[in-house]
């Protein structure tokens, strides 16, 4: 029997997606998460040695800012809840300072998520008579294009490959879609994923050195870095838009649509 999926979120999918912007935020992917601690405890617990924030010879705290997590939430959801409104749905001032000891819990936040946040719902659809399943889920899908995307104008084809249509957005549309349907996909090719961190780091690295040489008034060596920066940066974007982070069957709606169907029917 295909299972129909709800259009709100529990509230250990929203525990679970906080405690993944938790890791995001903190670079630390051993965070933990209590929904009654407040955001800052939440924060500072996290602050230890192995956090990419320690490493650089900074706190987590001290390099947050309160908008930048709200920002995360509202990508993460799918919501388009303004700080403004964020701060009265929580009961804090709107000229807001984190010295205030008004600071939200997590399971505050939830609260709001969970009341706002809406699951794009899965409706089989009539195709020549019959209900077909892979309908109603490109319809899904087609939805969550539009919230990725944040163009309601954009218009897609069963036949249109995933990459063309979202580019960037795919990583964003991936998370979406497992977040919507309660579903994990298939994971993306190894090779892709080394190719990507190879060209992260090879980013972030040429980019401090570059800075310690112009520091030194090398700026010749200073420029073989920028250039080294420019490539992997290249090599990064390239890999984003164009290398399809699913298996080979699954790179267009139809053949996702068609996937996520006969799991729903099992």
């Amino acid at each position: 029997m295909t299972r129909v999926v709800a259009d709100r979120f529990s509230e250990s999918e929203v525990e679970s997606a906080l405690l993944e912007i938790v890791r995001e935020a903190a670079g630390f992917s051993e965070a933990t998460l209590s929904l009654d601690e407040t955001i800052d405890l939440c924060f500072k617990r996290c602050d230890g040695p192995n956090s990419i924030w320690a490493k650089l010879g900074l706190g987590i705290w001290d390099e947050l800012d309160f908008a930048d997590i709200l920002f995360l939430i509202n990508e993460h959801f799918g919501l388009t809840i303004s700080i403004a409104e964020w701060k009265a749905e929580l009961w804090m001032p709107e000229r807001y300072s984190w010295s205030e000891r008004r600071i939200p819990t997590w399971r505050e936040i939830a609260a709001v998520v969970l009341a706002k946040a809406e699951r794009v719902v899965i409706k089989p659809r009539a195709v020549l008579g019959r209900s077909c399943v892979a309908a109603g889920v490109f319809d899904a899908l087609s939805e969550l294009v539009a919230r990725v995307s944040g163009d309601r104008s954009m218009r897609i084809a069963p036949s249109d490959s995933l990459r063309e249509r979202l580019g960037s957005r795919m990583d964003d549309f991936r998370r979406h879609t497992e977040m919507n349907f309660g579903l994990p996909l298939p994971n993306e090719p190894a090779a892709r994923t080394w190719l990507r961190s190879i060209a992260t780091i090879v980013a972030l690295g040429s980019g401090f050195l570059g800075f310690v040489l112009i520091c030194g008034a090398k700026f010749g060596a200073a420029g073989c870095c920028a250039l080294l920066l420019a490539l992997a940066w290249s090599a990064g974007a390239i890999i984003d838009r164009y290398w399809t982070p699913l298996p080979a069957e699954l790179r267009t709606f139809k053949g996702l649509s068609r996937w996520v169907a006969a799991r729903l029917g099992e």
